[in-house]
């Protein structure tokens, strides 16, 4: 919200005065030039201490012409400062800070004009005004965050909103026309009256006469009727109760948003008329709601009561002709920062700080109670700031117009203390002691949730020397196993201790702290982030931790899908100093072998699964790659066809050989015929790319000794006479009917027969065959028998009316 740090005069003073040192060393003041942040200091001081600086640096002659030979001494400089701040302690009471907006032209001296004035300081109020005009700028944008307090009641209102009807109209309900009013009688005499208030005020009673109740209250009028019915029917007794209300009208004007006359029932109050107008706009007052009757105002509502404290004893209820008028809003206060309902409010009777902090329902407990901002704006229509300990002085600090308080908050560092946070029964911050390890704190999995990760936990860490975030990694299985191990990690005041679930968003979760550590990365510190992607439960970013290695990016991503390649593991490494990037493939298929391949800063894993095609996953690395290839470099591509899983151009490592590129596409396909595969070798040679060699090889002999090479083609040929296992189905009426595999030459008596023949129902003269290839060919003689038909028929109707 509205917060600016205010230039203190002291400050601004002394600033001047070493830039007046600078100029004061064997130069004339009408040579130097000043610095626009010189001008702009310059600029924000009041009129007065501009006119005695001036005076004080320039100098005077008689007819008031500048010396312009004056050297200015350091003594002489010191001395002006002094004498402006001695001056300045006598005029200013308070510690406002006060953005002065006064032109160099306004300045009153009297023998210096504003061309020389000019000459000896430059344009130094176009500084000041760029500067105001860049604040007000970011004043308006966080004013913006603020929202007026109330206007939200009416947000979603219904047009046609009414009181209930069926409500108990209360004792002091006044009775009009129209007034529905039921009478019981009972005892002697049993009979029920539904009356209707007459215009004129009546009740007609059959049994009594003519009563007249207008204006009376509810219960005056049935301790009247009773107590006529006591005496004029001997031994009856009655229920006196409303029946059906009457309507009345309303007007509702003012700052609503749909100003009008409105009809509603007369248990209405001011609320009601004023959610049936819509509401309250912005610009109308909650404060000091208007009710009319007869052109004079016999009441006001506070809908702050209403909101703040919940009393309606302010909701005065409606008569025929009511005018309900929303004045414009009055003055306003705005709060913001550590306290429970940030808003600009309305006051009225509120006169102090402490008064606004009631109304926004008091500070937070993380407000910071020795220093708050008020900003206001003066009776020059200045905008000034004032510092002031709301401890001490908000009880004694007055309310303005248009005033804003900003309350800070508390630091949020804590010093001698380990928090724990995430997904534990309890998030706490326990003391730290010298020797504190992970599981001083964390002492079993009972202190945490169901589905806790107990292979993934961080910790963060303040670098003391640099205030930079260091992450640690933790496996509280092998803690929990042996508390002396390397696992137990010593612990450091301020250590943050994170404990994840097992769950698909976790990198969602982590995305501010891998923001944070690309943040504070530099040129030769590159961000200690990696990134996992493909068959993993959770891909995406993730810190790394000193010591990271594969298996501890798998628990980062928390862990892998089912029918993931154990076999094939692909790392993308880039070499921060120059850009270049490295391919590396592992298995991990042996634990062993996950936990110490080491993992740098910027790697890039991908996991695959045995199923899907790899292509997709690979496209970006594989487009990267080929783009990366300069004119004096190879590209570091391969690729493989035939009889594989995945066939497909992919990342070529150095020192690959032909079993890792077959690993590499997910292993051979049972048709592979491994005595006699193919490599094609090409050469790169002035941009372009030329075969130089077809190597012939046998996989089983060859095929982890042979090296692939960069641009290197690998076809893996299918075995001769391999056939896809073909079959038939035959069903009806033979003894075995289903689906049966077939050989070449197989004929269709010969199934038959391995169908166990034909049933005494068959008849074999109405057999149908049908062939997938034949109904295809039919279809398509079909067509073209309709083409000609449609050409033969459009040429007998041109011939026939040839001949009319």
């Amino acid at each position: 919200m509205v917060f600016f740090m205010g230039r203190n005069i002291v400050s601004r003073l002394y600033t001047l005065l070493i830039a007046a040192i600078l100029l004061s060393f064997s130069v004339s003041i009408q040579a130097a030039q000043p610095t626009a942040e010189q001008m702009r200091m310059f600029s924000s001081l009041s009129p007065e201490q501009q006119q005695q600086l001036m005076q004080m640096y320039v100098g005077k002659k008689q007819g008031g012409e500048v010396e312009s030979g004056r050297q200015l001494e350091v003594e002489d400089e010191i001395g002006v400062l002094q004498e402006l701040q001695k001056e300045d302690k006598k005029k200013t009471k308070s510690n406002y800070r006060t953005d002065k907006t006064k032109a160099a032209q306004k300045i009153n001296l009297e023998e210096l004009g504003e061309d020389q004035l000019r000459k000896l300081f430059g344009d130094f109020d176009k500084y000041h005004y760029q500067e105001q005009e860049q604040e007000q700028e970011q004043e308006q944008e966080q004013e913006q965050e603020l929202n007026y307090f109330g206007y939200d009641l009416f947000s979603s209102t219904s047009k046609t909103f009414s009181p209930a009807a069926n409500v108990p109209a209360p004792e002091s309900y006044l009775i009009g026309p129209d007034d529905n009013v039921l009478i019981q009688l009972y005892g002697k005499q049993n009979e029920t009256h539904d009356l209707i208030v007459s215009r004129d005020g009546y009740l007609n009673f059959p049994a009594i006469g003519p009563v007249m109740v207008s204006g009376m209250s509810l219960a005056d009028m049935q301790a009247m009727l009773k107590d006529k019915i006591n005496k004029q029917l001997i031994g009856v007794k009655a229920s006196i109760t409303l029946g059906k209300l009457r309507s009345i009208r309303v007007f509702v004007l003012g700052e609503v948003e749909q100003p009008g006359s409105y009809t509603v029932n007369s248990l209405s109050t001011m609320t009601n008329a004023l959610f049936a107008s819509g509401g309250v706009k912005q610009i109308g007052s909650l404060r000091n709601i208007q009710l009319k009757r007869f052109g004079k105002v016999v009441t006001e509502l506070d809908l702050y009561d209403l909101l703040l404290d919940g009393d309606t004893s302010g909701d005065a209820g409606l008569m025929p002709g009511d005018v309900i008028f929303v004045p414009p809003v009055g003055k306003t206060a705005g709060v913001a920062g550590e306290v429970r309902r940030p808003a600009i409010y309305e006051i009225n009777y509120e006169k102090s700080i402490d008064a606004l902090i009631s109304m926004a329902g008091g500070l937070l407990p993380t407000a910071y109670k020795d220093t708050a901002l008020v900003q206001r704006i003066n009776s020059k229509g200045e905008r000034t700031y004032k510092d002031i300990n709301i401890a001490k002085e908000a009880k004694k600090v007055r309310l303005q117009n248009g005033d804003v308080l900003k309350v800070y908050s508390v630091l949020d560092k804590v010093d001698g203390v380990v928090q724990v946070q995430g997904h534990v029964n309890r998030e706490i911050g326990a003391s730290w002691f010298k020797g504190m390890r992970i599981t001083d704190i964390i002492s079993s999995a009972d202190d945490l949730k169901p589905k806790a990760d107990l292979s993934y936990v961080l910790i963060q860490r303040e670098v003391k020397k640099d205030k930079s975030i260091e992450i640690l990694g933790v496996n509280l299985v092998e803690a929990f196993a042996n508390s002396a191990s390397k696992a137990n990690i010593e612990l450091e005041s301020g250590d943050r201790i994170t404990v994840f679930e097992h769950s698909d968003k976790r990198a969602e979760q982590l995305e501010e702290l891998v923001l944070e550590l690309k943040q504070q990365a530099t040129q030769n510190n590159p961000p200690k982030v990696v990134i996992i992607e493909g068959n993993i439960r959770s891909p995406g970013e993730y810190p790394l931790y000193k010591g990271m290695t594969l298996a501890g990016v798998i628990s980062a991503g928390s862990n892998l899908l089912p029918r993931t390649d154990l076999d094939y593991v692909l790392i993308k490494r880039v070499d921060s100093a120059t850009g270049e990037i490295n391919i590396l493939q592992t298995s991990i298929a042996n634990n062993l072998q996950a936990n110490q391949f080491k993992i740098m800063p910027e790697d890039t894993i991908y996991i695959f699964d045995k199923i899907n095609d790899r292509q997709e996953l690979l496209k970006p690395l594989v487009e990267e790659l080929s783009g990366n290839v300069e004119s004096s470099t190879t590209a570091p591509l391969v690729n493989i066809e035939g009889q594989v899983r995945f066939p497909g151009d992919y990342p070529y490592m150095k020192g690959m050989t032909v079993d890792d590129l077959v690993k590499a596409a997910g292993g051979y396909l049972q048709s592979a015929y491994f005595r006699d595969a193919e490599i094609t070798r090409f050469e790169v040679e002035d941009g372009s790319k030329r075969q130089v060699a077809n190597i012939r090889l046998n996989l089983v002999k060859q095929g982890d000794e042979l090296e692939i090479k960069p641009y290197d083609r690998l076809f893996i040929r299918q075995i001769p006479d391999w056939n896809e296992v073909e079959t038939v189905e035959i069903w009806g009426e033979v003894k075995f009917p289903g689906v049966y595999t077939i050989s070449k030459n197989d004929t269709l008596y010969e199934l038959v027969q391995r169908a166990g023949g034909l049933t005494d129902f068959a008849d074999p003269s109405a057999a149908i065959f049908t062939r997938e290839s034949l109904k295809e060919m039919e279809e398509e003689q079909l067509q073209r028998y309709r083409h000609q038909l449609n050409q033969v028929f459009a040429g007998k109707q041109v011939e026939s009316a040839h001949d009319k």
